[in-house]
């Protein structure tokens, strides 16, 4: 089966050397961080406590370029980050969307997606996935706002981050980031 066909069919494990042959092809789409957070938002209900993705394979293939744009950014980045204040410090989010986008539209001024307008920068200081239902939608929005104003926000990586802890579905069950990725895509 093709990449698209496997995503399409929920019916293959994607392994990840497809992920970046597929990543690597022409057929690619180009990276559209703007698109991802608008797909989410069209697939969330009002209160952010549920996902409804028409598109997954669209989605995906979306997610899956803002995800190689998002590690181009950070790679640049220096180990140490100097920020300059005004900023906003987010700790913990552990795949709580609803709270997320709670504060964020406190924060974010004129729901400027964008960042244009906002003065404020973000620190987001990790641990995004686990213990919460929606980790995949949390991160996507996350490396989604890096991409749109890199030098806004900072992303800063937590012990949940690294596969020995996100992946433990024997702890963390069907909160885990592994489980919700298999489930997911």
């Amino acid at each position: 089966k093709s990449f698209e066909e496997a995503v399409a069919s929920n019916s293959t494990v994607v392994q990840l050397q497809d992920l970046k042959n597929y990543v690597n092809t022409p057929s690619a789409p180009m990276p559209d961080p703007g698109r991802v957070i608008e797909m989410l938002r069209r697939a969330s209900n009002p209160t952010h406590t549920a996902f409804d993705f028409s598109d997954i394979a669209g989605f995906t293939r979306s997610v899956l370029s803002v995800c190689t744009m998002c590690r181009d950014i950070c790679a640049k980045e220096a180990l140490y980050l100097k920020l300059r204040s005004p900023i906003v410090v987010f700790g913990d989010i552990h795949g709580n969307y609803a709270d997320m986008q709670f504060f964020l539209q406190k924060v974010i001024a004129f729901d400027d997606i964008m960042l244009k307008f906002t003065t404020t920068n973000l620190l987001f200081l990790g641990d995004y996935v686990d213990r919460g239902q929606h980790s995949v939608e949390c991160i996507c929005f996350l490396m989604a706002l890096k991409c749109i104003a890199p030098h806004k926000v900072s992303l800063l990586r937590g012990n949940h981050e690294s596969p020995e802890v996100n992946g433990d579905v024997d702890v963390y069950g069907y909160s885990s980031f592994k489980y919700q990725c298999l489930e997911r895509f």
